[in-house]
């Protein structure tokens, strides 16, 4: 009778586990997209779900050369950020519905306290945040269009 409650107890458990792994895996499957602005591609990883736009590249040492992150919402809006937690200075380039750029928040700084507040100056459907330099690198303007290939 002992060892019975204990397998029982044993299968609960690695079911619980099992479970939480599962759900840990949906949430936090990381996904990439390749953004194509002007002659430049980014790898961009996605950012489509509450969780994962609340996060963003918060506690993150460094993004590479061309990487990025893809904040994807499921309406457009004017969607506020802000730069708490990072450790590192990025660009912001706010995209619409139809995919054109609509402005690009430049070399905006990590902060731990009273963060400064960035939103679109109209609403958006998506954001890319990039390293900082980025837009003045490669000339990104408002009125460029932006194409999303591939999803890895």
């Amino acid at each position: 009778m002992k060892n019975k409650k204990l397998n029982l107890t044993l299968l609960i458990f690695s079911l619980i586990i099992s479970s939480l792994l599962l759900m840990f895996s949906y949430f936090y499957q990381r996904r990439f997209v390749k953004v194509r602005i002007a002659n430049v591609e980014v790898h961009a990883e996605i950012a489509n779900t509450p969780i994962k736009r609340m996060v963003g590249l918060m506690n993150r040492s460094e993004l590479k050369e061309n990487e990025g992150m893809l904040f994807v919402f499921e309406r457009e809006g004017v969607y506020k950020f802000w730069m708490f937690n990072m450790k590192f200075p990025i660009d912001i380039i706010w995209i619409s519905k139809d995919k054109t750029i609509i402005g690009c928040s430049e070399d905006l700084k990590p902060c731990r306290l009273n963060c400064i507040i960035y939103e679109p100056p109209e609403p958006i459907l998506y954001a890319l945040e990039v390293n900082s330099g980025f837009c003045k690198k490669y000339k990104i303007r408002a009125g460029d269009k932006v194409k999303f290939a591939k999803v890895i």
